[in-house]
């Protein structure tokens, strides 16, 4: 069911069947939808800053390597 079609089932069964526990599910199901969203885009900054830290890592690794290679060139 897309949203809109979940949000007018929710709306008809207020009007039809009084306020309490359809009500409550048709906020539930909209907040559900919204914290889905909100999740899965805390999931893809989380995800591309671990990517971007583990870059970085890979950099500064490869420095010291270079600078180690350094090194011993000079005490040869």
């Amino acid at each position: 069911m897309t949203k809109k079609r979940e949000r007018e089932r929710g709306e008809q069964s207020v009007t039809e069947f009084g306020h309490t526990k359809l009500y409550s599910f048709a906020i539930f199901n909209t907040t559900h939808w919204s914290l889905e969203g909100t999740l899965q885009s805390r999931l893809y900054q989380t995800a591309w800053r671990l990517q971007e830290e583990e870059e970085e890592e890979e950099e500064e690794e490869e420095e010291r390597q270079e600078g180690r290679e350094k090194k011993l060139q000079k005490h040869m």
